[in-house]
């Protein structure tokens, strides 16, 4: 919200105080600039934060689809010819790989979602899975998602292997738990966004 106070022009969002100006130093025109460039800045938050959970949606769908078989809509949340996929581990583990080209049923390995988080266009995953003839063996995941327009354009699969997210902006983003969650060990990369 954008106020005149006394001689000054008062900036505040959500109850807080952001900055101070005073209007000496202001024109009509600076005014109207401030106040619609800092209502440009928080609509173009809010639309962020809207379509970062629409992109959780389509990965967490995804997720619901292959622990029920439903083909059709894995099919149908990936980009048809465009799909990039990226997997980092062992090469016994690309269990989804597997599962997406017809070589394994979707109940081989189940993954199941630990937690979920989007930022943009990416989102994070990280979880444990199974491979469902062998109950005692749990394996630690992350994938990095890519959502545009609702469909799924990449996939960066990692296994038993720790990953922070950092840009240049902000020094960590997200960093997962593997760790806490495998109980064991697991080597870190770093990954920029």
């Amino acid at each position: 919200m954008i106020s005149i106070v006394g001689l000054a022009l008062e900036i505040k969002y959500g109850g807080y105080f952001i900055d101070s100006f005073p209007l000496s130093y202001l024109s009509a025109t600076d005014i109207f600039l401030c106040a619609d460039s800092l209502h440009l800045e928080f609509e173009l938050a809010n639309l962020s934060k809207a379509l970062e959970k629409v992109n959780e949606e389509v990965v967490l769908t995804f997720y619901g689809a292959l622990a029920s078989g439903d083909v059709n809509t894995v099919q149908g949340l990936l980009a048809s010819d465009d799909l990039e996929w990226s997997f980092y581990g062992p090469p016994d583990d690309q269990y989804l790989m597997r599962f997406l080209t017809g070589v394994a049923p979707h109940d081989r390995f189940l993954f199941k979602p630990v937690r979920v988080r989007a930022i943009g266009d990416n989102v994070f995953a990280e979880g444990q899975g199974g491979v469902s003839n062998n109950s005692k063996i749990s394996k630690c995941w992350i994938h990095v998602w890519t959502v545009k327009g609702g469909k799924i354009v990449q996939l960066r699969e990692y296994f038993n292997t720790e990953l922070t997210v950092v840009s240049p902006v902000h020094d960590s983003l997200w960093k997962s738990q593997l760790g806490k969650c495998c109980r064991k060990s697991c080597p870190s990369l770093i990954l920029a966004v």
